[in-house]
């Protein structure tokens, strides 16, 4: 794992992955100055990196598991003539969890032993009052023959005839936690020409302890009680889950839009460079080449895509046709290091705070009573109107944690489909004996409000919002969506406002983002006044409470 300052990378066109290693890039504010990245090994078997942030151009923290430690590091770089860094890493300091050990890892421009000015002493007097030191003086540095023994350095240039030294770069570390790091020193970088030296240190690992760690964040943590202590519908749940196979993952064609020869063209320049071979006018003309090769693939990719969504057009699928132009044109995102066990705790919490029983508020609700009444169905859905509700769900679709899904459902419809049929019914006698128990479950569940255990149970994944933070989301079973179209059906009887978004054809939130859009425009051409309020339902609901 490795922190690497001055970057200079002002856009988000870097490579994710190279050589092994995953990147985590901030913008630098200048092509000239500034910029910090992350580079580290996945599934590397002695440490683990969790929850990296990027907090500004100069600043990102992470969190380093190890097993038998927790590391809460923050990677710094502070222009020679910046002030304002140095309150950045006060608060990054400050958002240290509970029990990791911090570090901070980085070039901070100053030489700690010789402060210049003003700057150089209140980034010391940050160090003194965070209770850090430099943990290379805890080591003597490695040496090489042609490396001068007086001088204790990470950066030299020569001016006017001379070297001159200086220490910049620093690992620091609390002084009780200095035991946790071994053998810190300086190293020159192999392939790169650099004025720096780069600070390096060795952490011990608890690799077994590491395996267990990893294992223990891939298991579900819930369980069913013993056979004997279920009821009767989470047994029926189960029986079901016993005849849904995970489908195999086909392989997608239409994603292999590089051909053989540019893949090879990669492979001997990758494998000329990792034997050290890659001599630097090769190396171009290999790359001109991948290059011309890439261009040829991404037109002949146009073209088959193209060719792909004016033949789903004709024939009337739009949304197919939709689907390929959205897997073509995608646009790189920041790569996210796996968030750690506070993050995904503090999600789950939310989430079952947000979905915990209320008692009513008891506010008065005005009624129009010239309003005509509508009468609403509540009755047992039969088995046609289920029929309708699992014909309507989407395939391909992510699965809960019973990994059914709405391919399952739609097999066992047509398994029914087949023994109602004369001519296929003899030879398909209990093709739809799973859908009989679904219809079954379903309508017990409708009547007497008791649910299976497995359907209170949700998989809650982290998507990354950009910078590190994760917005959270749950993966339904089929089932409840199953019950929820049922209920939006029958709901479509009522004439709602159009004003109301969501959980309606055709008026979901894109439909109101554009009108929003369309009004203010036209409040703009007729220079009218134009009001907007926005109501936080969830905050709103916590004031009551």
């Amino acid at each position: 794992m490795a922190v690497v300052t001055e970057t200079k990378i002002t856009d988000s066109r870097y490579p994710r992955l190279a050589s092994g290693y995953k990147i985590l890039a901030s913008r630098a504010a200048s092509h000239n100055q500034g910029g910090i990245a992350l580079l580290w090994k996945e599934d590397h078997p002695g440490f683990e990196v969790e929850s990296a942030k990027i907090l500004g151009p100069n600043l990102l923290t992470f969190q380093l598991v190890t097993g038998d430690e927790r590391f809460y590091c923050m990677g710094v770089y502070l222009p020679p003539t910046d002030t304002l860094g140095v309150e950045d890493l006060r608060a990054a300091w400050e958002a240290c969890p509970d029990g990791c050990m911090p570090l901070v890892l980085g070039d901070l421009n100053i030489n700690f032993n010789e402060p210049r000015d003003e700057r150089d002493e209140v980034i010391r007097d940050l160090i003194d009052d965070i209770d850090l030191v430099d943990a290379s003086r805890r080591y003597v540095p490695r040496r090489s023959r042609k490396q001068p023994t007086r001088a204790r350095w990470t950066w030299r240039q020569k001016r006017e005839g001379k070297m001159v030294y200086s220490q910049p770069d620093y690992i620091l570390v609390r002084e009780r936690d200095g035991r946790r790091l071994r053998s810190v020193g300086f190293r020159w970088p192999r392939y790169h020409d650099s004025d720096h030296r780069a600070v390096v240190a060795t952490v011990k690992s608890g690799r077994r302890r590491l395996r267990d760690y990893r294992r223990k964040r891939q298991e579900f943590p819930l369980r069913l009680p013993p056979a004997a202590q279920q009821d009767d519908l989470t047994r029926a749940f189960e029986a079901l889950k016993a005849t849904c196979a995970e489908p195999e993952t086909a392989k997608k064609h239409w994603r292999d839009w590089m051909s053989d020869d540019t893949w090879l063209l990669i492979k001997q320049r990758t494998s000329l460079r990792r034997a050290g071979q890659l001599r630097q006018s090769e190396g171009r003309r290999m790359q001109r080449a991948i290059n011309a090769a890439l261009k040829r693939d991404r037109t002949a990719r146009t073209a088959q895509v193209g060719e792909s969504i004016v033949a789903e057009l004709a024939e009337g699928n739009v949304h197919e046709a939709f689907r390929h132009l959205k897997g073509w044109y995608r646009e790189a995102s920041e790569t996210q290091a796996r968030p750690c066990l506070q993050t995904m705790e503090r999600q789950t919490a939310e989430r079952v705070e947000l979905y915990r029983q209320r008692d009513s508020p008891g506010l008065p609700i005005e009624l129009d009573r010239t309003a005509v009444r509508v009468e609403i169905r509540d009755d047992t859905p039969d088995e046609e109107e289920l029929r309708v509700a699992v014909g309507e769900l989407t395939n391909g679709r992510s699965a809960g944690v019973s990994r059914m899904r709405a391919e399952h459902l739609k097999g066992w419809l047509k398994g029914a489909r087949l023994e109602e049929d004369p001519e296929t019914g003899p030879a398909n006698v209990c093709a739809g004996k799973e859908w009989e128990a679904f219809v079954e479950l379903v309508q017990t569940v409708w009547n007497e409000g008791r649910i299976p255990v497995q359907l209170g149970w949700v998989v809650t994944v982290l998507i990354p919002k950009g910078g590190g933070d994760y917005r959270g989301i749950g993966l339904l079973e089929p089932i409840w969506k199953v019950i929820e179209r049922v209920i939006d059906r029958r709901l479509e009887a009522i004439a709602l406002h159009d004003s109301l978004h969501g959980c309606r054809n055709g008026r979901g939130t894109g439909t109101a983002v554009i009108e929003a859009k369309l009004a203010q425009q036209l409040a703009h051409i007729e220079q009218a006044p134009f009001y907007g309020v926005f109501i936080n339902l969830k905050k709103a609901f916590d004031a009551m409470d």
